[in-house]
């Protein structure tokens, strides 16, 4: 039996409403639609996805990225915006050395996931239980968090590429 959630339409409003208003302040973020067959979000859908292919560089020396926003994170010390890079904690010591310079005046850094290393940008939480309106100031701080990010990967390809071999040496 395929997963259906069970619905919570303020869920479902606040979801719509940040991809409205990610559309108006940041064109460039493409949020996903939602996954689920009905339209419905359960109470728990707390992570804003993005369209990667369309979103971010497709370099051929990065790993799989992957691209979200986090409402609430309590896996973390603050929700946050984040690119994942797939299978690049193991290298979060040597990242974090080569990043200094390249993040340095940046309000980005880099966090382990899981398996996956994240460039991350923290956010103001939301209550993805409330509307959008109601906390215009949050959301709008994270959507431009999230096209902060963006830009800074488009604008960083030499610091990427060299992060990449960096961890290709590693391998070999």
């Amino acid at each position: 039996m395929p997963y259906e959630p069970d619905p919570v339409p303020a869920v479902a409003d606040f979801h719509e409403g940040y991809g409205r208003l990610a559309q108006q302040l940041a064109p460039e973020l493409v949020v996903k639609r939602n996954p689920n067959a009905t339209g419905a979000r359960p109470e728990g859908s707390t992570t804003i996805y993005f369209v990667t292919k369309k979103c971010l560089p497709r370099w051929d020396f990065l790993p799989t990225l992957r691209f979200s926003h986090q409402c609430l994170d309590s896996n973390a010390p603050s929700p946050s915006v984040k690119v994942m890079f797939d299978r690049w904690a193991i290298h979060e010591t040597l990242l974090r050395q080569l990043s200094g310079t390249a993040l340095g005046n940046t309000p980005l850094y880099l966090r382990r996931a899981g398996g996956s290393l994240g460039l991350v940008h923290d956010t103001p939480g939301m209550d993805q239980m409330r509307p959008v309106g109601d906390q215009i100031d949050a959301v709008s701080a994270g959507i431009r968090a999230a096209a902060a990010l963006r830009a800074w990967m488009f604008a960083n390809e030499s610091t990427l590429r060299e992060w990449a071999a960096a961890v290709d040496e590693t391998r070999a």
